[in-house]
């Protein structure tokens, strides 16, 4: 189960939440919710538990497209290859 969120920073700048366990199903929303956020937004990461290999990927291109990620438990930050020793 999951749920998507979308909110305006402080700043003004889209960002999109999201809770749960990020799977294959959860990946088509998501991009229906980045596609209305804009080119610069951040991904809210904070309440995610589990990410399946296409949430995964999804997320690291998101990253790649100039993306911002925030939060994320040490276990989603080392499956995105984040985790610094």
């Amino acid at each position: 189960m999951f749920k998507i969120t979308t909110s305006r920073s402080a700043s003004g700048e889209p960002e999109v939440r999201v809770e749960g366990r990020l799977d294959d199903a959860a990946v088509l929303a998501l991009a229906r919710a980045v596609e209305h956020a804009g080119e610069k937004f951040t991904l809210d990461l904070s309440d995610v538990t589990a990410l399946s290999e296409a949430a995964r990927r999804f997320v690291s291109g998101i990253q790649s497209r100039g993306g911002n990620l925030k939060g994320g438990s040490l276990y989603i930050k080392r499956l995105l290859g984040e985790a610094r020793s």
